[in-house]
């Protein structure tokens, strides 16, 4: 080989091992700010966990009972995973109850982040999402039995069986954006009517 050619060969090496140290420090730069990602939404799940399921409880118990006074509650049972059950004396309904403090703190909205086992869905005639905004105020979504079954259809399940629920109030409107999904559910917030209708 001659050394003109030796010359090159060798210089084409440099450039191609300083390209690919360049990508593998990229490659890496990317890890970090993935690894920085899930932390912070992990953070945002663990401080969404914070709203306690008895005190949205209690909320919800004394806004039904404003609606429907003659209605009564009891706080359900942990073996048929309800939260609440709720009864007219006639027929009784369990309920599942999911919470989360507003974690977009940035974008200045009430959101919540709310995670379900997808088998848990469908155990309850109502499912109450209670996302806590930044002034403390409680917003309170309620969804019948078949409605969140067909939200949870439209969306991908993790690993370990979970439907992740992205609920943002956005302009007047609750917008679940997770999984790329848009779903507009302002029909289901506040809409204590839906109690009722579930007996």
């Amino acid at each position: 080989m001659s050394d003109d050619l030796e010359l090159k060969v060798v210089k084409w090496i440099g450039k191609l091992s300083a390209e690919f140290d360049a990508k593998i420090d990229a490659l890496k730069a990317e890890v970090d700010q993935l690894k920085s990602q899930i932390e912070n939404q992990q953070q945002a799940e663990s401080e969404g966990e914070k709203l306690s399921v008895t005190v949205a409880r209690e909320y919800i118990k004394n806004k039904i009972s404003m609606e429907f006074p003659n209605l009564v509650f009891t706080n359900g049972s942990r073996a048929a995973g309800t939260k609440l059950t709720i009864s007219d004396g006639t027929n009784t309904i369990g309920t599942l109850i999911r919470t989360s403090k507003s974690h977009r703190i940035q974008d200045g909205y009430p959101s919540g982040w709310i995670n379900v086992d997808k088998e848990t869905l469908s155990q309850n005639p109502l499912t109450f999402f209670v996302i806590e905004d930044f002034e403390g105020e409680f917003h309170t979504i309620i969804v019948p039995r078949e409605q969140i079954k067909q939200w949870a259809a439209k969306k991908n399940v993790d690993s370990s069986g979970k439907v992740h629920f992205y609920l943002n109030l956005i302009k007047g409107q609750w917008i679940d954006d997770r999984d790329n999904l848009n779903y507009n559910f302002t029909h289901f917030a506040e809409n204590w009517h839906l109690v009722k209708e579930a007996l």
